[in-house]
């Protein structure tokens, strides 16, 4: 066989044993349990938020906070010592990041003011961070309906993507949802893979005289871990080795059917008693 066709069926059977490990998505909801916050200067129909696990519009995320809980941080004149202005959320994941990982959350204000309202600091195992912050009428907006004019939500701003996640289907004169969840999309930095995300910090502006809400928290890992379905390149390099194989057989069935006979065989030759 020649040695060009053997390195390249060997090359395709190997490539195709490695690419069928295809990457998976892996995504891991952070425990926010021991952050909530209670409720009691709310209202119920605010306090308990009535969303399912999955919210109702479509969006694709797939978030678990059936009863409304939430963590809170901000500054209300009223209420100063009630919130604090900011809080770090431990992951528990200790899951290696790809280098493509997106978070996701829930996160809403209560009666917002204009521009910049909410910061995100996310520090990975080797105590890098990435910050993101959240603006009115583009990436974050009220949990109600208080027909401020701070009620749009656009779903972009800088590094970071958004869309109502759920609402209660009840509109208000404005025609936006009275009560609405919305989710945020964040992608780390892919130079993060092979550390694990350790937290988040949420910070809101005590200037701001008000509150942001956290009600969900998850970590997205695109190219998380393996999983058998194979990958494009893989299914390729299968039929270029199965071809291969095909070939090299044919080509050593033919080099068989042409091979000369071995000549017969001699007798030993007739020696006398004397040896001659």
């Amino acid at each position: 066989m020649p040695r060009f066709f053997r390195f390249f069926t060997l090359a395709a059977i190997l490539s195709l044993t490695a690419g069928f490990r295809a990457k998976a998505d892996t995504v891991f909801n952070v425990d926010l349990s021991s952050y909530y916050t209670p409720w009691s200067s709310w209202t119920s129909a605010t306090a308990t938020g009535s969303e399912s696990i999955t919210g109702n519009t479509g969006s694709g995320l797939s978030f678990s906070d059936p009863g409304g809980e939430n963590v809170t941080v901000g500054f209300v004149t009223q209420f100063s010592n009630y919130w604090p202005g900011s809080v770090t959320i431990s992951t528990g994941d200790a899951n290696p990041l790809s280098s493509d990982v997106e978070v996701n959350t829930l996160i809403n204000l209560f009666d917002g003011s204009s521009g910049n309202q909410v910061t995100l600091v996310f520090t990975n195992s080797d105590s890098a961070t990435d910050t993101f912050t959240l603006s009115i009428d583009q990436t974050v907006r009220d949990y109600h309906d208080n027909n401020n004019g701070l009620d749009g939500l656009t779903g972009t701003g800088s590094g970071v993507t958004a869309v109502n996640w759920w609402n209660n289907e009840v509109s208000e004169t404005d025609g936006d949802p009275q009560y609405r969840l919305d989710a945020q999309t964040f992608l780390l930095p892919s130079s993060w893979a092979g550390t694990t995300l350790t937290s988040m910090e949420l910070i809101y502006p005590t200037a701001n005289g008000n509150q942001a809400t956290l009600s969900a928290f998850q970590i997205d890992d695109l190219g998380g871990a393996d999983s058998p379905t194979p990958e494009p390149s893989s299914l390729i390099m299968a039929g270029a080795a199965l071809l291969s194989a095909v070939l090299l057989g044919r080509k050593g069935r033919k080099e068989g059917r042409k091979r000369p006979p071995p000549p017969p065989r001699r007798g030993r030759p007739h020696r006398g008693p004397w040896g001659f």
